[in-house]
């Protein structure tokens, strides 16, 4: 705990105030929760957001839910008692995200600051874009960082609620809660607070993941014939890329995806769905096009799919591959 109060102090002039109020019995500052769906279990990139969201929250404590857990205020509080009597609640719609520390800090400190702010939210890439003035658009962590900072050193007042469904939020219960009805949804609970209880802090500036498997990659659209019959996009995800080359191609649209969740939802956009590994998967057809989004760099014998792969591409067919740029100035 004193490592997180030396990196909150040079944020949180006034620490005899929220800082000195937010102990709980186990020492700890406030309590986190967060949901995951089942591409958690099976996705090493999203395990790895948890994994990190678990270190970013210590030494508090991180309450996990599955979707169909604590999505209200009464089922939160009913599977999780013990949360009800802690000062301060932070609330993060899932673990994938771009996020900084100091970003709780800067959160706190503005409930701090204002004795009629109970509920204090965090800006994000898709409802604030950033100001050309800054550096941005970022193409690695350490981008994310330096455009964090420069955010940060702008200053800025807390603005008034605009009704967003917030990705992320810190909030003080006792406060507020009284006025939440029980059923609400608990991503909703800035909705339901009184208007001057609920503000969003420009100096802390979060960047959601959770469109991870939603990606439609227009991108790579323009890299596709026009006449084509048949596509099977590896690493399908959600279906969305398929979905659009189904719709704007008309042809025939097959996906493979190794996240059960996602897969559950392409199959009601594709012709055809394959939940599972791709190496372990026999497929009975060849196709004019293979895509493979930003798949090969997650595997660990990449060549080993290219050969299969190869076995089901039509004579000249096309396989369509990306990958990130490793070699990009903003990351080496």
């Amino acid at each position: 705990m004193q490592r997180l109060l030396r990196l909150m102090r040079p944020l949180l002039p006034d620490r005899k105030g929220l800082m000195r109020h937010c102990k709980t019995e186990d020492n700890s500052l406030w309590v986190a929760v967060t949901w995951i769906h089942d591409g958690y279990v099976t996705a090493p990139e999203l395990r790895f957001s948890l994994h990190r969201l678990r270190q970013l929250v210590k030494p508090n404590r991180l309450v996990v839910c599955r979707p169909e857990e604590g999505r209200t205020l009464a089922g939160l509080c009913q599977q999780h008692p013990d949360i009800s009597s802690c000062p301060i609640w932070l609330i993060i719609r899932e673990p994938a995200m771009l996020c900084e520390r100091d970003v709780f800090a800067r959160l706190a400190q503005a409930l701090d600051r204002d004795p009629h702010l109970s509920c204090a939210i965090a800006v994000d890439v898709f409802h604030d874009p950033p100001e050309q003035s800054l550096p941005f658009p970022y193409y690695s962590w350490r981008g994310f960082c330096l455009f964090q900072h420069a955010l940060a050193k702008q200053g800025g007042a807390v603005r008034p609620y605009d009704g967003r469904r917030a990705f992320l939020f810190l909030l003080k219960p006792g406060r507020i809660l009284r006025s939440v009805p029980p059923a609400c949804p608990v991503l909703d609970i800035p909705k339901h607070v009184p208007k001057q209880s609920a503000g969003i802090v420009p100096q802390a500036f979060i960047h959601p993941l959770d469109n991870y498997h939603d990606q439609e990659r227009e991108d790579v659209l323009a890299f596709l014939p026009q006449a084509i019959s048949s596509l099977l996009d590896v690493g399908c995800g959600s279906g969305r890329f398929g979905a659009r080359v189904k719709k704007e191609r008309r042809c025939r649209v097959v996906g493979v995806e190794l996240d059960p969740s996602a897969a559950a939802k392409a199959a009601s956009r594709l012709d055809e769905v394959i939940q599972g590994d791709i190496l372990k998967t026999r497929l009975n057809e060849k196709f004019d096009v293979i895509t493979c989004n930003d798949l090969l760099e997650h595997l660990e014998d990449p060549y080993a799919l290219l050969h299969i792969l190869k076995k089901h591409l039509r004579p000249a067919g096309l396989l369509l591959l990306s990958v990130p740029n490793v070699g990009h100035w903003s990351i080496i």
